[in-house]
């Protein structure tokens, strides 16, 4: 069922491709909102953070701003730990176009600095895994601040899990930076994971990652 699910959402994407600016909305959006509402089944919510995500490059600024953006905000604050996940892995189309748009700007990635500090740490670590998409959404002025503050309260996280989610994906935030905002602290810390993590001992699967990523 998963499976056949998430086969029906890649075409549902591909299909809006197509539609013209009328249709978009009566017959694709309308049908993301439905999931999104399910209160009876997570999975479905999970499926309309995903599409939410996916389609936002194609509905138009006036349908993100109307309907797109709530709703993304609205499942990061789902109370099932799943759907919160979900949504963070699923946020940077929408945090990118949010901030062109009036009245919406900022709110996408307010919601992401939010689930950053979930009281799950698989929410976190999924936030971890995402930062360096959620970078290459924003502008620098963002980058410089709220993107660095959830960076660093993820890399200073209590969970192991949660600071090998952030620095399994290293390389590639430090290279979404202008070189001059680039801290040397990042620096450090991404040259450091050839040996070790945070003083643990040498993880091989982080190494292999770092040598990887080198080249960004």
């Amino acid at each position: 069922e998963d499976e056949v699910r998430q086969a029906s959402s890649e075409a549902l994407v591909q299909v809006a491709k197509l539609l013209r600016a009328p249709d978009l909305g009566r017959h694709v959006l309308t049908r993301v909102l439905q999931l999104a509402h399910d209160d009876e089944r997570e999975d479905l919510r999970m499926n309309a953070a995903w599409l939410l995500n996916e389609l936002a490059p194609h509905l138009g600024n006036d349908l993100c701003r109307q309907f797109l953006v709530p709703e993304i905000v609205s499942l990061s604050e789902d109370p099932a730990m799943r759907v919160r996940r979900q949504t963070a892995w699923n946020m940077h189309h929408l945090c990118r176009i949010s901030q062109h748009l009036d009245g919406a700007g900022g709110r996408v990635l307010s919601a992401f600095h939010q689930l950053s500090q979930d009281d799950s740490h698989r929410v976190r670590r999924a936030c971890a895994e995402a930062l360096s998409e959620i970078s290459k959404a924003v502008g620098n002025e963002e980058q410089t601040t709220k993107v660095m503050d959830i960076f660093h309260r993820l890399y200073e996280d209590s969970q192991r899990n949660v600071r090998e989610g952030l620095m399994g994906g290293l390389g590639q935030f430090i290279a979404t930076l202008e070189p001059g905002r680039i801290q040397p602290e990042l620096v450090l810390a991404f040259t450091a994971l050839a040996s070790a993590m945070k003083g643990d001992t040498a993880d091989g699967d982080l190494q292999q990652k770092c040598a990887f990523q080198f080249p960004a």
